[in-house]
């Protein structure tokens, strides 16, 4: 998809340059377009600017989302400041993806993500936002440039990520821009230092900010925000790969539905019981829909067995 350039109050002789495109060769035609381009330029899918759930169903071609994921999108379309309570694997960097590209590709803005640690920031949100952008690459214009972790489509519309623990809040000082969005993922180890710059981009009115992690541990800037800002909850038992299987029984307990349970559980050599493949599931279950997420194998496999029961 091209990049939509416009050249606004230019020199006459630089907009007839423009009018004449086969009297140039591909360099010059490529300079002309950037110098038309920066302010001027418009998000591919500035329509749905307003409505980052749409962008997800309608561009990404994300059939499903939980009501929490839609609550996240609009929370961020909407508000300075979100934060997201999660447990593990149940999809929380899976949707910062998709309101990073909805970002990038709808509001047209920057994009900046960080974490506690180089291995968080590449492999957690960053390897969602890279495999996202393998299969979607067609919907970002041929003079995008791609690295390991960053995105960028020209001086103002980028996204990058960086290691918390690296930098001190003067990191975030002076990151004002217009339309800027930042994602600190797994805040319950960010520092109250990265804290407070995080909270110093988020002056301007389109500025948006994305906390996301599980406040264990209290006294830090993440348990504290979700105090007093208040935050969406995301639990495991309303991820779509396992809601369908589990009730909540009358001691509060979650635990498999009694025919689900005598369908897709069975005994092993060793005596225990265990979840059998989802190939030999009977047809009317569900498979997991989102791999890699939060699974029925999962919890009855390895979380149960030591007494992860809430």
């Amino acid at each position: 998809m091209a990049v939509r350039s416009r050249l606004k109050d230019q020199p006459q002789d630089f907009q007839a340059l423009k009018e004449a495109p086969t009297a140039l060769d591909r360099g010059l035609q490529m300079m002309i377009d950037i110098l038309g381009g920066g302010d001027d330029w418009e998000p591919p899918f500035a329509e749905y600017e307003r409505d980052p759930v749409g962008f997800c169903k309608d561009v990404l071609g994300d059939r499903f989302l939980s009501s929490e994921q839609v609550l996240i999108l609009e929370s961020i379309r909407d508000n300075s400041k979100t934060n997201v309570q999660a447990a593990h694997a149940v999809g929380k960097s899976w949707i910062a993806s998709r309101a990073v590209f909805w970002w990038l590709l709808s509001v047209g803005g920057s994009v900046y993500t960080t974490a506690p640690t180089e291995q968080l920031v590449h492999d957690v949100l960053w390897g969602e936002i890279r495999k996202l952008y393998v299969k979607k690459s067609n919907l970002f214009p041929a003079e995008t440039r791609q690295l390991q972790l960053s995105i960028k489509i020209n001086e103002s519309v980028f996204a990058t990520g960086f290691t918390a623990s690296e930098y001190k809040a003067s990191t975030f000082t002076g990151r004002h821009a217009d339309k800027q969005l930042i994602v600190m993922d797994e805040s319950s180890d960010i520092s109250q230092s990265i804290d407070e710059g995080f909270i110093s981009c988020l002056t301007g009115s389109s500025n948006r900010g994305l906390r996301i992690g599980n406040p264990l541990v209290p006294a830090t800037p993440f348990h504290f925000a979700c105090r007093t800002e208040g935050s969406i909850r995301i639990t495991a038992w309303n991820h779509p790969n396992v809601s369908w299987a589990y009730e909540v029984c009358s001691d509060g307990i979650h635990r498999l539905k009694p025919e689900v349970e005598r369908d897709i559980m069975t005994v092993n050599e060793n005596g225990l019981r265990v979840v059998k493949q989802q190939d030999d599931w009977p047809p009317q279950y569900p498979r997991d829909l989102i791999s890699g997420a939060i699974s029925i194998d999962y919890i009855e496999n390895n979380a149960r067995p030591r007494g992860e029961n809430s």
